[in-house]
């Protein structure tokens, strides 16, 4: 008898959606979603643009489609995480969601330099807002007795802005011993069953793995001392929440809301800290009800973001317990009020030939016209920048009292006889 080797979970192809139930990509969509017992659908329409360098848009000739899925980058060749062969940050994340309050920003890019430096700051401004990175050339971790400290950075002239290189991952130490522990508690039968299975959770599980970035680096679960050495540090960190040596160093697994925030300008995923809590999957270590954190602190969440545990909720309970802004995918530090589309962005240190580039949102919305509905107005959901590809896209959305669930087929049926109309703001 040929016995297969067991395959990762991560390794099997997901099958493909039947033919003809799949959507066809469209900048269009057509969602629905409850909220306190009522039935909402929104609207949303995605309009992409190219940037200029004397910092006006135009409409770009390709207009890419709203995403439906995950998708995650291409590796980068130093993160930390590849020899696990976890998944790194996503390129796409699902857009389409019924509700949000604000508007999303999401730049990708790299921090670029002209010369070669050691450190330097990137980030963006929009609407009387910035966000400030502090972007590190390569460091390392060094123990010395009972004493922690950095090695200086390396210099560097171009670093890509992903969640790989903020703070975070997983911690090697953590993860053997707990893989030992397992290992001894089944036995040897039970262990050679398990061992394939464990080996592939337990990189990405909390307090093993950092709850709020499980692909990044410089994460210490536990501060033992074959821990802290020669660990590689993250290269991009906020600049008003920085890793210290004091702060690598001290700490318990499960209290892991003193740790940094990591550093972003990508897409937040669906695995990463708060939109876990917020999806009804709160990570170890989280206290019930309504947790302080410095996300709340700063605004980015709202305090009631928590709402409790789809393992646990009763079934009439569990729209209750997903949260309305659990679509919002915008990193700690760019989910913002609502903004109107004719702001100034600014992108600071994101390219070598231009430190400061800026460029203005292009003064124009889609006004829908839905059957039954009227003339809607939108909102501006999100504001993507690919700085490198100086291209942006703009999500807007609007929504109205539906009274019920789409029926399958629904949306595909109305959005043809949905008109859209430009409207130039003042």
């Amino acid at each position: 008898m040929i016995v297969q080797q067991p395959r990762r979970l991560d390794a099997t192809a997901v099958p493909p959606v039947p033919q003809g139930m799949a959507p066809e990509p469209s900048p269009l969509a057509l969602v629905h979603g409850q909220r306190e017992g009522q039935w909402w659908w929104t609207l949303l329409r995605k309009v992409s643009y190219g940037i200029g360098d004397d910092g006006r848009m135009h409409r770009a000739v390709r207009q890419e489609p709203i995403h439906t899925r995950q998708a995650p980058h291409d590796p980068l060749p130093d993160w930390l995480g590849a020899d696990a062969g976890r998944k790194g940050s996503m390129k796409t994340v699902a857009e389409a969601r019924a509700f949000q309050s604000g508007t999303d920003v999401v730049v990708r890019g790299h921090a670029a330099s002209a010369e070669p430096v050691t450190d330097m700051v990137a980030g963006v401004a929009v609407a009387g807002h910035t966000h400030k990175l502090r972007v590190w050339g390569a460091r390392r971790s060094v123990l010395q007795g009972s004493l922690v400290h950095f090695t200086p950075p390396e210099p560097f002239q171009r670093v890509p802005l992903r969640s790989e290189l903020a703070y975070g991952g997983f911690d090697p130490v953590a993860l053997k011993a707990a893989l030992d522990e397992m290992a001894r508690r089944l036995g040897p039968l039970a262990w050679r069953r398990g061992a394939a299975f464990l080996k592939d959770i337990f990189p990405a599980t909390v307090p093993i793995a950092y709850a709020r970035n499980p692909v990044g680096m410089g994460y210490v679960a536990d501060p033992v001392p074959q821990a802290l050495h020669d660990v590689a540090l993250p290269r991009i960190e906020l600049a008003r929440d920085l890793l210290t040596p004091e702060r690598f160093a001290q700490g318990q697994p499960l209290a892991w809301l003193s740790r940094p925030v990591p550093a972003g300008l990508d897409f937040m995923d669906t695995r990463m800290f708060p939109r876990t809590a917020m999806l009804g999957l709160p990570p170890p270590g989280l206290p019930a009800g309504s947790p302080a954190c410095a996300e709340v602190d700063w605004g980015q969440v709202p305090p009631d973001f928590s709402r409790g545990n789809l393992m646990s909720a009763d079934e009439a309970q569990l729209q209750d317990v997903l949260h309305p802004d659990a679509g919002r995918c915008a990193p700690i530090g760019l989910r913002l009020p609502g903004l109107s589309g004719r702001e100034v962005v600014s992108l600071i240190g994101l390219r070598a030939d231009m430190p400061r580039w800026d460029f203005a949102l292009p003064a124009e919305r889609p006004a829908f016209e839905v059957p039954g509905q009227g003339v809607l107005p939108s909102a501006l959901w999100q504001v993507f920048i690919d700085a490198d590809a100086r291209r942006a896209e703009l999500l807007w959305a609007a929504s109205w009292a539906g009274g019920r669930e789409l029926a399958p087929g629904e949306d595909r049926a109305l959005l043809p006889k949905v008109g859209t109309r430009v409207e130039v703001l003042a």
